[in-house]
């Protein structure tokens, strides 16, 4: 495979960047996505834009500053000053989470309920977000000679060299996380009690992203043999495992389908 877009691109008088315009598009399914799986669990949809925004701004900052804890940690307090390039996506989810579950208490909504259905979306929308990242080069690992090898034929790409081929971090990612969709959308009525896609949607992009970065060359190790993504991946994959067990410990005398659906339910 060979890619010969360049990371931007002029609309008009407009600079785009792929990144940005597959992100945007990425959010704008999930939204969708989140609509359709909150009235198919008996919830207003009317709910989602408000999880959009708050996840959408919180998500940003949180990037941000997970770059900046990483590379220039000396930046912190001051993270858009000088260049405000640099984002790592971890911190999104990391930042994300805790801003939409404060946005649904301040909002009078049952948390775990609504953030179920942000994770149901969640894949699709990531899958689609991560378009950007094969288009740039971002997340190559090392030459190979496989088939599905990536090779880039623009020298703006993050890739070291054009013409040869690399494994793709980023496409093995939107492989996986496209399968993840589709298991979700398939099974979401299986998850029915409060927390339960939550926290399986959580710990199976945790393994994915764990897996997929010993696959990646473009950033470094910093511990164990592992890199950075790879440790908030267990971190994130722990976080799951304690919130599933928590969850239904929580609900476990609760009928599935009607625990799911109660309005005055605070999680």
């Amino acid at each position: 495979m060979t890619i010969g877009l360049s990371p931007t691109f002029d609309l008009g008088p407009l600079t785009l960047t792929w990144h940005g315009v597959m992100a945007a598009f990425g959010l704008v399914v999930g939204m969708l996505m989140a609509g359709h799986f909150a009235r198919a669990r008996g919830l207003s949809a009317d709910v989602v834009p408000g999880m959009a925004i708050a996840a959408a701004i919180s998500g940003v900052v949180g990037a941000r500053l997970y770059y900046l804890a990483q590379e220039d940690s000396e930046r912190l307090t001051r993270p858009w000053s000088g260049s405000s390039a640099g984002f790592a996506f971890y911190g999104t989810v990391v930042a994300a989470l805790p801003a939409v579950a404060i946005f649904l208490r301040v909002t009078h909504r049952p948390v775990l309920t609504h953030l179920d259905v942000l994770a149901l979306a969640f894949p699709a929308g990531m899958a689609i977000g991560r378009l950007g990242d094969l288009i740039n080069g971002e997340h190559y690992g090392p030459p190979t000679s496989l088939p599905w090898g990536v090779s880039y034929a623009e020298s703006a790409s993050h890739a070291p060299e054009t013409g040869i081929p690399y494994h793709s971090g980023a496409l093995y990612e939107v492989v996986a996380v496209t399968l993840l969709a589709l298991i979700v959308a398939a099974g979401h009525r299986r998850f029915r009690r409060p927390g339960d896609a939550l926290w399986f949607v959580l710990g199976a992009y945790s393994t994915i992203r764990f897996v997929v970065f010993f696959w990646v060359s473009d950033v470094g190790v910093v511990g164990l043999g592992l890199r950075q993504a790879q440790w908030t991946s267990i971190a994130l994959a722990a976080v799951a495992i304690i919130g599933w067990r928590v969850s239904r410990a929580r609900f476990a005398g609760a009928p599935p389908a009607a625990s799911s659906r109660c309005p005055a339910s605070p999680s």
